[in-house]
């Protein structure tokens, strides 16, 4: 006899039960800093069969439970507090690989900030609860996730192991055997031929996709696709598509920004990142991907600001890093000079300030503190303390003699660029004659040898500078501006020097006595060589007022001749 179909109740039932039974087998961990909401959070987890809870009362706490212990679900607070936020714990963890692929993690927040909401979508928890919630509430997204991750068990297990092909066939087998594909499935198997670098294969399976249905995530990753198959513009054009539509999808604001710097358009592609900063300021990843990319461009202020803030970020993340203190004093010490103006001497203080910091927060890390003292050399040198700064950087070149061979390989240049700019040529050449006689290098003495040279170059031209300005300070305008527009046809003037000798011939042609025309003529020497000048530099303002000096001066003549 033909049993009776189960109603859908019965299904419904039967389903129940196997969670609760997948429940009872569950290590759950629970982080929140709030010992209410925690008890609130135990009893609700028991009384959906859950026995084996652990409480995390912070973030560190709460990765100092995943480092030892594996759990099949977490539920994790985004405020905590001092220390680590939600987002930042969901980010160690999965850079660290405390979590497996088959552990569910669920944010729970009362949060509302753009800032929050944009940043725990990059990252990505596989679900949400907003306080205040009920049991049915937590029993219902728990219930929805853990069925997810029961169907895609033997994927997630592959994926685990990183074995990428094992879960193409497993995809394949579910592709094969349904009569239509989840589009979960697709998707991972899209991702894992991006991984295994098989192109052209992904491009196929996301325009696949898309024939079915226009879906975000497969126009990324055809735009992905087509970037590493070097299509770039198709590329762009895909990406920019997906921008116009989403614009708060900013993972696709980073990929845009990689194609804009494989075709050398790296000032487009910062203010790309710059963009995708403003929607989602939390990526820590990103700001130091846009401060790296704006000091390489010239935009020595957002350079800056970026810097500051990965700072800030990674203070509590597994992405705290040295670089970032050193990169933003490098980025503060291009404000520094011997003027003593109010800017100048703001950024010195800053930057010692972010020294002492540094030395404090990698006590006992002598590479770290090699390259703080190398650069505190240079640092007192721009303000003008000389003698200090010889003393510092000959403290720098005996922790240089102290370091591993490859650490000297790879910061050998730095030491040398800084003492051959503070005057020291002949220590530099001591150093590299040592390090030629120790590495059977050829490339990285040449290029020590070549880094001399340009400094040699610097060191010319900024004497030139000191030369035009003590003629401009004894009146004597026009021989300064002969000796600038000399100190500018170096090829290692600074823009300070380029600005100084644009500024004295400005005042030349501003003079009704002289040959306006004649020093109009001259100012483009100055002006050809600042036309790279970044508008994040923040010495543009000085070249912006001397170009409209410039500009008044030339429509006084059109209106005179005319």
């Amino acid at each position: 006899m033909t049993p009776a179909p189960q109603t859908e109740a019965q299904l419904a039932l039967q389903r129940q039960n196997k969670l609760f039974a997948v429940y009872r087998r569950c290590r759950v961990l629970v982080i929140e800093d709030n010992a209410q909401a925690r008890g609130v959070l135990r009893t609700m987890l028991r009384e959906l069969g859950i026995e084996q809870i652990d409480m995390a009362v912070s973030g560190q706490n709460g990765i100092d439970w995943m480092r030892k212990t594996s759990y099949n679900i977490v539920l994790c607070d985004y405020n905590l507090g001092k220390g680590k936020d939600g987002q930042q714990v969901l980010e160690e963890a999965r850079h660290s690989k405390y979590l497996k692929f088959s552990t569910i993690f669920i944010l729970v927040t009362a949060e509302t900030s753009v800032e929050m909401v944009m940043g725990a979508l990059e990252y990505q928890p596989d679900s949400y609860l907003s306080k205040p919630f009920t049991k049915l509430e937590l029993r219902l997204r728990l219930d929805r996730t853990m069925q997810g991750k029961i169907e895609y068990q033997a994927i997630d297990d592959a994926l685990e192991l990183r074995d990428l092909g094992k879960a193409i066939t497993l995809c394949n087998e579910r592709i094969d055997s349904d009569t239509q594909t989840p589009m979960r499935v697709l998707r991972i198997r899209a991702e894992c031929l991006l991984g295994l670098k098989e192109f052209t294969q992904a491009k196929q399976q996301y325009e696949a996709v898309l024939a079915e249905r226009d879906i975000a995530w497969a126009q990324m990753g055809l735009g992905r696709a087509e970037f590493e198959l070097g299509q770039y513009d198709v590329a762009e054009a895909l990406l920019r598509n997906l921008l116009k539509a989403q614009p708060n999808l900013v993972e696709c604001y980073d990929w845009l920004a990689r194609v804009q710097v494989a075709q050398s358009r790296s000032r487009e592609a910062q203010n790309t990142l710059e963009e995708a900063t403003t929607r989602s300021p939390k990526a820590v990843l990103r700001q130091m991907e846009l401060a790296r990319l704006a000091f390489s461009n010239g935009s020595y202020q957002v350079a800056e600001k970026a810097y500051q803030r990965s700072i800030k970020l990674a203070n509590d993340s597994c992405y705290r890093s040295a670089d970032n203190f050193l990169h933003y004093v490098e980025a503060l010490m291009v404000k520094v000079d011997t003027t003593k103006s109010r800017t100048s001497l703001s950024a010195f203080a800053e930057a010692l300030a972010c020294l002492k910091r540094l030395r404090k927060e990698f006590a006992g890390n002598a590479l770290v503190d090699f390259r703080g003292v190398m650069l505190q050399g240079r640092l007192l040198y721009e303000n003008g303390q000389v003698d200090e700064a010889v003393k510092t950087l000959k403290h720098a070149e005996d922790m240089f003699g102290l370091l591993t061979e490859k650490n000297q390989v790879k910061f050998a240049d730095e030491l040398v660029t800084h003492m051959a700019m503070t005057s020291q040529l002949d220590a530099c050449r001591t150093i590299v004659a040592g390090l030629e006689n120790t590495l059977d290098q050829p490339d990285v003495i040449a290029n020590l040898h070549r880094c001399i040279a340009d400094c040699v170059q610097c060191l010319a031209s900024n004497t030139l500078n000191a030369e035009a300005l003590a003629l401009h300070t004894r009146g004597q305008i026009t021989d300064a501006c002969l000796k600038f527009a000399e100190a500018a046809r170096s090829p290692g003037a600074s823009i300070n020097v380029l600005l100084n000798g644009l500024e004295v011939c400005v005042e030349l042609v501003e003079r009704p006595d002289l040959n306006t025309r004649e020093w109009r003529a001259e100012c483009e020497v100055f002006l050809l060589a600042l036309n790279t000048l970044d508008t994040g530099d923040h010495r543009y303002p000085w070249y912006q007022g001397l170009l409209a000096r410039l500009e008044r001066v030339t429509q006084a003549l059109l209106a005179a001749s005319s």
